[in-house]
């Protein structure tokens, strides 16, 4: 009957320690998690704000259309507009 008591008590004191081990994976697992939510969340930010940066750009473009050449309208093409901003074009 003894020998079945320490049988017992050793097998719970290596099923705990498997569970201490399996803890401790699971808290490293956790940390690498946050520090990739962190990482996407920044990512995500800054990809909106070049998003956003992306759009004034472009929004200072306007593109000719047959309605605008046939109206006399002098608006920049993009090839002016890119012309004018770089001097090495």
């Amino acid at each position: 009957m003894i020998q079945q008591i320490a049988s017992a008590a050793e097998e719970q004191s290596s099923t705990g320690e498997t569970i201490a081990n399996t803890l401790e994976h699971v808290a490293e697992i956790t940390g690498q998690t946050a520090t990739a939510v962190q990482n996407s969340s920044q990512s995500s930010l800054q990809l909106d704000e070049l998003a956003q940066e992306l759009q004034q750009v472009v929004g200072e473009f306007k593109l000719r259309t047959k309605t605008d050449v046939g109206s006399g309208d002098q608006g920049a093409s993009v090839g002016t507009r890119i012309s004018s901003q770089d001097p090495s074009v």
